[in-house]
């Protein structure tokens, strides 16, 4: 349930962000390019479900589908399970990005919360 409530969460979160956005902030299309990895944000499949499957026709989600700046990427070591422990009352994004993060060795991340 706690899951469900987060994901709730970020869709009202996104429909608030729409309501107060203005047509003319819209940065309009973006040309396609190929970007070196160490450029692209690596996104957990979690968040990548949450906002562009449970979050489709919410702001933002199309242009998440359709980013050239971000990629979906995997574990590249086994979760340690101290940190797994610690994170299970987080919603699955912000666990996903955290458990991705430390087995990345990553130097910085971003979260909603």
């Amino acid at each position: 349930m706690e899951e469900y409530n987060g994901i709730r969460s970020a869709r009202e979160k996104r429909r608030n962000a729409k309501q107060s956005c203005s047509p003319s902030s819209s940065p309009g299309p973006v040309a396609p390019q190929t970007r070196p990895r160490d450029e692209l944000g690596l996104v957990p499949a979690e968040v990548q479900h949450e906002v562009t499957v449970a979050g489709s026709g919410l702001p933002g989600a199309e242009e998440v589908r359709n980013a050239n700046w971000s990629e979906v990427a995997s574990l590249k070591s086994p979760v340690d399970p101290s940190l797994a422990e610690a994170c299970q009352d987080l919603g699955a994004g912000e666990r996903g990005a955290i458990l991705l993060a430390k087995s990345l060795q990553a130097d910085v991340v971003l979260l909603d919360e």
